[in-house]
């Protein structure tokens, strides 16, 4: 039996608390040690810096990183220092090796700023066999946009080995089994806000390949999310 722990977190602006001050998001990120780290609002700048390359070198990853808009300001900077501009979107830190990767078009929905929203779909190579990470976040601002993103998502989901979904679906879990079809949850619980936790929004789903040995909601981080981690065998 091959075992892998998968995580996923929302790190808000590349690292910012609600309340617009910088939190540690490097500590914070190496302290949920997972073997797979799914991040959502991550930062990068047009150069590749960023916290993200800390993490990886520290933690012993491999980076991939998936834009969903380009040209964004870098919140969190103080007012003398004008902010750099750079990219915002997906993250995924992997201490198996990256295979492969192919953008799942999500198509655009009312009032989202990211044009042209997409998942990812990796394969990782894990001790010799292959598993397939689809790594989301989906549009927020209206409730129409979850549904239609979620619906687009379904079709292109493959099949052929075993599958994770992990990120920032913004819609519960019943809506989610509805929408993607009935995976299996590895994690239950609210996850956001943080301030009162109201609401299940970030999720890990797995396909009948694997059992979930453990799941949970860890504690907040600094983030409006709290992270989700999952320990999982097939």
């Amino acid at each position: 039996m091959t075992r892998l722990s998968v995580a996923s977190f929302n790190v808000h602006w590349g690292g910012l608390r609600p309340n617009g001050h910088p939190y540690d998001v490097i500590e914070a990120c190496l302290s949920i040690e997972t073997d797979v780290l799914v991040l959502q609002e991550a930062w990068w700048s047009d150069d590749g810096s960023s916290f993200l390359e800390e993490v990886a070198g520290r933690g012993g990853y491999e980076l991939y990183e998936h834009p969903l808009s380009h040209g964004i300001a870098r919140r969190g900077n103080t007012k003398e220092m004008p902010p750099p501009f750079g990219n915002w979107g997906v993250a995924v830190l992997s201490r198996f090796p990256i295979l492969g990767s192919r953008r799942l078009p999500l198509g655009e929905v009312p009032l989202d700023r990211v044009s042209n929203r997409s998942a990812v779909l990796l394969q990782l190579g894990v001790h010799g066999e292959i598993i397939d990470l689809v790594a989301a976040h989906i549009s927020a601002l209206t409730v129409v946009g979850p549904v239609m993103q979620l619906r687009r998502l379904r079709p292109q989901l493959p099949s052929r080995h075993p599958l994770v979904i992990a990120g920032d679906l913004n819609i519960t879990p019943r809506a989610v089994s509805q929408l993607l079809g009935e995976w299996t949850r590895a994690v239950d619980g609210p996850t956001w806000p943080t301030a009162r936790l109201a609401a299940q929004i970030d999720h890990i789903l797995v396909s009948s390949h694997f059992t979930v040995e453990h799941g949970e909601v860890l504690a907040p981080l600094g983030s409006d999310h709290c992270p989700i981690r999952a320990d999982l065998a097939f």
